[in-house]
This record gives structure tokens, C-alpha cells and sequence, in this order.
């Protein structure tokens, strides 16, 4: 996570505070590690269902701030799966108090759960 607060520090040095938004996702990355033209998107939804689904052991990443889980699908590729959740994002979201920016943007709205909505809410409390 220390790039997004270095970053965070580089912006409002550089720019007013408050014409500072973060951005957060409400997605993750599904990597397949046999073939990277299967690697995409997910939805935050669909992580929690595929979570479930392949009874996923996820992992926090302190480098990144972010989670992650690993899979192998029908075809035996392997995948790794990075995301944010309830935690994570709560996290990041404070980073906008801490830094006093004028607040956080959500990428790809409308897949997300009330819980990723109460963790925004809970960051920038």
C-alpha cells in the first residue's frame, strides 16, 4: 500500500487537496497463469461467488494492500485472483481522510454488494 500513500503524497504537494479524488475498485484481477488470454476482470460479486465456489484460502498481500486467492479451474489452468474486500477497502478509503482529499471514486459501479458500500462508508468516517 505504500505506492498509493506515496502517491497520495505526490498529488496533494502537487495539486489543492481538495481537487484530489482516489479512485477504488469494485472489481478484481483473475490471472490464469497457463494462459494470459484467459486472465480478466471480475466483478466484486462474482469474487464472492467464486470464492465460495472453488473454497478459496484468501491472503492478505501487505505489499499491495490487497487480497488474493488462488485456484485451479475445469481445465487444470491455474489461477490467481487479486481483489479488494470489506477490509481492504475500508483501508484505502481512510487514506482519504488521512490525506484530506476530497474523497474516493468507484471504479465499474453496480456489481458491488452493500458490503463493499459499508466498508467506503466505514473508511471515511
Amino acid at each position: 500500500m505504500n505506492w498509493i500513500k506515496s502517491s497520495l503524497a505526490y498529488a496533494v504537494k502537487t495539486i489543492k487537496a481538495d481537487k484530489v479524488i482516489m479512485g477504488v475498485p469494485s472489481y478484481g484481477n483473475d490471472w490464469d497463469l497457463t494462459s494470459r488470454k484467459n486472465s480478466k476482470l471480475r466483478q466484486w460479486n462474482d469474487i464472492q461467488a467464486l470464492k465460495k465456489k472453488v473454497k478459496a484460502k484468501p491472503v492478505y498481500d501487505k505489499r499491495s494492500g490487497s487480497m488474493r486467492f488462488s485456484y485451479t479451474d475445469q481445465h487444470q489452468h491455474r489461477h490467481v485472483v487479486w481483489y479488494e474486500d470489506e477490509k481492504t477497502i475500508a483501508a484505502k478509503s481512510r487514506l482519504a481522510m488521512r490525506y484530506k482529499i476530497a474523497g474516493v471514486s468507484v471504479y465499474s459501479m453496480g456489481h458491488e454488494s452493500a458490503a463493499f458500500w459499508q466498508a467506503v462508508r466505514k473508511g471515511i468516517k
